[in-house]
């Protein structure tokens, strides 16, 4: 397909030029549009120019998963390391964190975003350093808290939090005022 020739071709001469927001777009549009797992790799490897390695990771992981196809067999290896070496690469940048809480329908958010409920069925993928999440609950004040993530496939931050009840205020006491009717008079 001669128009998805030349949008492969744009973006990879954007990448060259560094400039990476932009052929991020351009392959994006390019899975969106075609599903291709050289457009997935390609996409991964702007992300990972961006810094954005657990997107970088998981696009790569997918393109990797088509093992059947021609583009992704010629490239899965090579005297640099291939697809295979690219995907080490970023998984380096890549840590996991697990958080535990006893409290009903908490929820994690990072960067925001509610990315999980707990309890949670498998660990966060997170960039590895410094990490900043919160666990939120209706009724319970929000836990704040900073972890270190290593990278690497190993890499597991396991985190437990207590939240805390929400210190609810009781309403103001009003004693009742008593209203009294003046008396009736009748002439």
């Amino acid at each position: 397909d001669a128009p998805v020739e030349a949008e492969h071709l744009r973006g990879m001469a954007l990448f060259r030029e560094h400039r990476d927001g932009e052929a991020r777009e351009v392959f994006r549009a390019l899975v969106v549009r075609t599903n291709e797992p050289r457009a997935l790799a390609r996409l991964a490897a702007t992300e990972a120019a961006l810094g954005e390695w657990v997107d970088a990771e998981s696009h790569l992981r997918a393109a990797l998963a088509a093992a059947g196809d021609p583009w992704v067999r010629a490239n899965r290896t090579g005297a640099d390391g291939g697809l295979e070496g690219d995907l080490r690469r970023y998984a380096s940048h890549v840590g996991r964190v697990e958080v535990r809480c006893e409290t009903p329908g908490a929820e994690v958010w990072v960067g925001g975003a509610r990315v999980a409920t707990l309890p949670m069925t498998e660990a966060l993928r997170v960039a590895a350093g410094s990490v900043t999440f919160e666990v939120r609950a209706p009724g319970h004040v929000t836990e704040l808290r900073h972890e270190e993530v290593p990278g690497g496939a190993d890499s597991l931050v396991r985190v437990s939090v207590a939240l805390t009840p929400s210190r609810t205020e009781a309403p103001p006491v009003v004693a009742p005022r008593v209203v009294r009717e003046p008396p009736v008079v009748t002439p």
